[in-house]
């Protein structure tokens, strides 16, 4: 049941509406004759065949072709009407066409760094008895001074919004305060576009029930970002979508997008409830539901079964949402602002790392991914004048910054094209570095198929600098590989500079100032320069010799995860983890690479749920006891930050025990040495 605070802020907006309530819940009788829905072998069937084009011009090299029969494929489904009780077969041939077209487009490579998104759309809302509506209808009685209007009709004492109302806040009520809390970064901004483009600023709540805010969402049929758009439906709207950039993760770029869709729906039906309905369920199905049924509005179309029960429910759920945010405390939820989505914008004229951005920012490379997500890969696209993002009140240091480094330097990586026969750990092992980290850098989800003549970037910046060099580099390196921590002693050759020095040693050009006296950038042939080798923070004295000097370490025999071995079962380290919010047993069991199941076990729990504070043993196959404390292998994700909570200990106590800066890049199978926290 809705508490009470709930029924009183209900009925206070349910005086915000000037239009007359949706009809009753009563069946409405069809005098027209039902035009014919497809039968999904034939919707299949067609989507099937522009499938079977899209693949034939990628084999023929014509990319672009590709995707547009690729889209045409995905809006088949999209377009057709579900047949009368195969919503689920439905359901299920799409999600198969996503994935085989993903597996196509993106072909070993995925999306980085996306969330799954949340199932609100398109969970049921568990109905509510007619003495639990007569219960409400008696408390709606009592309400508070009427607030100001809504700018579209919210309708808050129809039963669909109540029951919407009861399953937001008592059904997932820590899923939307984690959104609402989120919304706080986004809604000034979406607000603003909004405004601007004549769409009601009550819809800047979408996103509570699509995404909850999280702009590298993605469900499991494809959608992705804040408004969980489609590939097809994002590129009609001038999004780009590719291998290096996807603009529906773009908070900006996609809420422009988005609200250019929504008017367009607005204005093919005059009517802003159908529109909500048609962004969810498509405007040609939304259209012929309503010639079929013989109705003009959605209520009245919601009381009979031409729109999919997702989309009757979905309108709903928003105007819940829209109550829910525009009130929340009145909901029992207590709002924990973040900052705001603030930045200066800076065009640059070249392919640039990353994290070579970050560090002319004055910033870290998480950072530049936050305020840059449509961002896939570690490298802006090779498009001159590309507009990259830098923390507010940077731009103008930036610009200065990024101007004295040489094109050619400002890049951190190699390109390598996978030659017949070539495995991944073939092509580390040829650069040094660890698979996972080249799999990391590329987004690739299935280290096993890569296909001769694919190019993949390679970080050569923490590449063992024997045999590696750099896009650019002029270097002449050594002949034997260092350890991190060791010290060399370099001779400055023609053409060096600091910068090109230091991203070759996998340092800094302050570190190298420091060690070594200069009190400017000025170097001179034949100078000869002492340098750490992989240290960022501090000389080689606190640098433990073993760390990292096998980027390997860590990884199953065959280059799978770690774990068991041809030796022998991996050494499992109890670890007592302490749970916060928001965290689940499958999270907890990736975090330490074990499996849900062997948490239940050590731990005695018959079911998945996990409440915060509640301390979980874990013998963990991620971590190894060393000689000189706990050694934790990276895995794909992974922060100095998070790490370092993790374990109980500061990011600075990480750096020192380490020898690396809280800015040093982290790859999958790096591996940190951890002491006790008060070491």
């Amino acid at each position: 049941a809705l508490p009470a605070a709930l029924l009183v802020s209900a009925a206070g907006c349910a005086h915000r509406d000037a239009a007359a309530p949706p009809p009753a819940l009563q069946p409405q009788s069809v005098l027209i004759e039902a035009e014919p829905v497809r039968p999904l072998e034939q919707i299949r069937a067609e989507a099937e065949q522009q499938y079977r084009l899209g693949v034939q011009a990628q084999q023929q090299g014509d990319l672009d072709a590709a995707d547009r029969y690729f889209d045409a494929a995905l809006q088949v489904f999209m377009d057709a009407d579900i047949p009368p009780g195969q919503e689920e077969a439905f359901r299920s041939a799409f999600n198969d066409l996503v994935l085989r077209v993903q597996a196509q487009q993106i072909d070993a490579f995925e999306m980085s760094a996306d969330v799954q998104a949340p199932d609100l759309p398109i969970e049921e809302i568990p109905p509510l008895s007619d003495t639990e509506l007569a219960l409400l209808r008696t408390r709606l009685a009592d309400t508070l001074p009427a607030m100001p209007r809504f700018s579209i009709p919210v309708h808050a004492d129809d039963p669909r919004v109540l029951a919407a109302l009861d399953y937001l806040v008592n059904q997932r009520r820590d899923v939307v305060q984690e959104g609402l809390n989120r919304a706080t970064r986004y809604l000034p901004l979406i607000r603003e576009v909004f405004a601007e483009s004549g769409v009601p600023e009550e819809l800047a709540w979408l996103p509570l029930i699509e995404s909850l805010f999280k702009p590298t969402a993605r469900s499991r049929a494809g959608a992705v970002g804040l408004w969980q758009l489609m590939a097809p439906t994002a590129r009609l709207y001038g999004l780009r979508v590719d291998w290096y950039v996807d603009e529906r993760r773009d908070p900006i770029r996609s809420t422009g997008a988005i609200a250019r869709f929504i008017r367009d729906y607005y204005e093919e039906f005059g009517d802003w409830h159908l529109a909500i309905a048609a962004y969810n369920g498509g405007k040609g199905r939304v259209a012929r539901a309503l010639r079929r049924a013989g109705v003009k509005d959605f209520w009245s179309l919601a009381t009979t079964r031409y729109l999919p029960r997702e989309t009757r429910e979905f309108v709903p759920k928003i105007l819940a949402a829209v109550l829910v945010g525009s009130d929340p405390e009145a909901y029992g939820f207590t709002i924990e602002p973040q900052p705001p989505f603030a930045y200066d914008a800076v065009a640059i004229d070249s392919m640039t790392d990353l994290e070579v951005i970050a560090e002319a920012a004055g910033t870290d490379l998480a950072t530049i991914r936050e305020l840059n997500p449509a961002l896939l890969r570690r490298t802006t696209p090779n498009v001159k004048g590309f507009t990259i993002r830098v923390p507010a009140g940077r731009g103008d240091a930036f610009r200065r910054a990024y101007a004295a480094i040489p094109p050619k330097e400002r890049l951190r990586v190699a390109e390598h094209v996978v030659r017949r026969g070539e495995t991944l750990s073939e092509i580390a092992d040829e650069f040094g570095v660890s698979w996972r980290a080249i799999a990391d850098f590329n987004g690739i989800r299935n280290p096993r198929r890569i296909r001769a003549g694919q190019r993949l970037l390679v970080p050569v910046s923490q590449a063992a600098v024997a045999g590696t060099r750099a896009v650019g580099s002029e270097l002449v390196q050594s002949s034997s590989a260092p350890h991190r921590g060791d010290k060399i002693v370099h001779t400055v050759q023609r053409g060096e500079s600091l910068w090109l020095i230091a991203r070759a040693y996998g340092t800094t050009v302050a570190d190298i100032k420091r060690w070594n006296g200069l009190a400017s950038d000025r170097i001179d042939r034949g100078d000869r320069l002492t340098i750490y080798y992989g240290t960022r923070a501090a000389p080689a004295a606190v640098t433990p010799a073993s760390l990292a000097a096998d980027p390997s370490v860590g990884e199953g025999t065959n280059g799978g995860p770690a774990g068991d071995t041809a030796d022998g079962p991996a050494a499992l380290v109890p670890v007592r983890y302490r749970v916060r919010r928001g965290d689940t047993l499958i999270d907890i069991a990736r975090i330490y690479g074990v499996t849900v199941a062997d948490i239940k076990r050590w731990n005695g729990k018959r079911s998945d749920r996990i409440y915060p504070g509640e301390e979980l043993l874990i013998h963990s196959r991620r971590l190894l006891v060393t000689e000189g404390g706990t050694a934790y292998t990276v895995r794909r994700g992974d922060t100095l930050s998070a790490i370092a909570r993790r374990f109980g200990v500061s990011v600075e106590q990480l750096c020192a025990w380490n020898g690396i800066s809280p800015r040093t890049t982290l790859y999958p199978g790096n591996r940190l040495v951890i002491h006790s926290g008060d070491r």
